[in-house]
């Protein structure tokens, strides 16, 4: 029997480009459904719904045509309105549990990373959140606000090497962010850390150095202790009543 009944909650994992953290929201998802009898919603940022995935599409493409940190920070929050309204709240009000591929540390991370001050991108953020509340049953939490933030933490020249070689070894194309210069990302594993240590009641730090297994371990660990979950004693779930939007 699944646990979950009203408000589900919102887990974000997020990081560097090649920490793992697509992956790892599989893996999860996979050990919420088996382990403890948790449906949950995989989905990601930018993206998420049919509109998100549209800006998306548009922001990951490399052209010719030049794009600043702020009109990209607009972008990026025009999706997550619209991935919020159509995807995460009512996900959250049916008692689902979201797993979220980036959120808005990315926003900071990338965008202030590319020349966007930290103060015009938070109320860019809160614009796009704005009212989404009214849409929430339990006002003591705001659906914008994660329950629980993972940040997966790689050293910026480990990250290039993943991203641009791909599981058979072979050099692949890359979008218009990991195409970057590693002194960009560089900035970014900056920006993330900062923010991510700021504030610590939200968000952990883990060592994406570490094997896809091992980090997946520390994952479930920090939210079972976080949620105080128990395994379930008889195994009998649904897997059906998970569901994952394609990320990559």
């Amino acid at each position: 029997m699944l646990k979950q009944k009203g408000k589900g909650k919102f887990l974000v994992i997020d990081g560097i480009d090649g920490s793992g953290k697509s992956l790892q929201v599989k893996i999860l998802q996979e050990r919420l459904i088996t382990q403890y009898g948790i449906a949950s919603l995989a989905t990601r940022e930018p993206g998420g719904s049919p509109l998100a995935e549209k800006i998306r599409a548009l922001l990951l493409q490399r052209t010719e045509y030049s794009m600043d940190a702020v009109t990209e920070a607009l972008l990026f929050n025009a999706a997550r309105r619209n991935h919020l309204l159509s995807v995460i709240t009512p996900a959250l009000e049916k008692g689902l549990w979201v797993l979220c591929d980036r959120f808005s540390l990315s926003g900071l991370a990338y965008q202030s990373a590319g020349g966007a001050c930290t103060e015009t991108l938070e109320i860019l953020h809160s614009i796009a959140v704005s009212n989404t509340k009214d849409l929430y049953n339990n006002e003591s939490q705001h659906p914008c606000i994660p329950d629980l933030g993972l940040l997966l933490d790689l050293p910026y020249e480990q990250a290039l090497q993943r991203i641009s070689i791909n599981k058979q070894g072979i050099v692949k194309s890359t979008d218009a962010f990991e195409c970057r210069d590693s002194n960009f990302f560089a900035r970014v594993r900056a920006n993330f850390l900062e923010h991510a240590r700021s504030k610590q009641f939200l968000w952990s730090i883990i060592d994406a150095r570490k094997s896809v297994g091992q980090v997946a371990e520390i994952i479930e660990k920090k939210v079972v202790r976080h949620f105080l979950l128990n395994p379930l004693t008889a195994r009998h779930y649904d897997k059906n009543q998970s569901t994952t939007i394609s990320g990559n």
